[in-house]
C-alpha cells in the first residue's frame, strides 16, 4: 500500500474562513472551466460564517451560466418513522 503524506496547517479564528473560501473557490473554477457542475452541501455550526463570503465570490463571477446547485444537509431531517439520533437533556 503507497504511504500519503499529510499536510496539518492551522489557521486562526477568522483567517480559516478566508482560506476555506481560497480553496473551494479553486475547486469551483476548475470544475466550471471543464464545464463541469457543482453541488454545495450546506450545513450548520461555524461553516455558516463562510456563506456571506462564498456568497460574494459566486456573484463576482460570470461564467457561472447555471452549474451551480446548492442543498441543505441536516441531521435532524429524518424521515418520519426514524428515531431522531439527537438526544436532548
Amino acid at each position: 500500500m503507497p504511504t500519503q503524506n499529510i499536510t496539518l496547517h492551522q489557521y486562526g479564528e477568522r483567517e480559516i474562513y478566508d482560506e476555506a473560501l481560497k480553496k473551494l473557490s479553486l475547486v469551483m473554477t476548475g470544475a466550471f472551466n471543464q464545464k463541469k457542475g457543482v453541488l454545495i452541501f450546506l450545513s450548520g455550526g461555524s461553516s455558516v460564517n463562510l456563506y456571506a463570503k462564498l456568497a460574494e465570490w459566486i456573484a463576482s463571477k460570470k461564467d457561472i451560466e447555471g452549474n451551480l446547485a446548492f442543498a441543505q444537509v441536516d441531521e435532524r431531517f429524518q424521515p418520519g418513522d426514524q428515531v431522531s439520533g439527537i438526544r436532548y437533556q
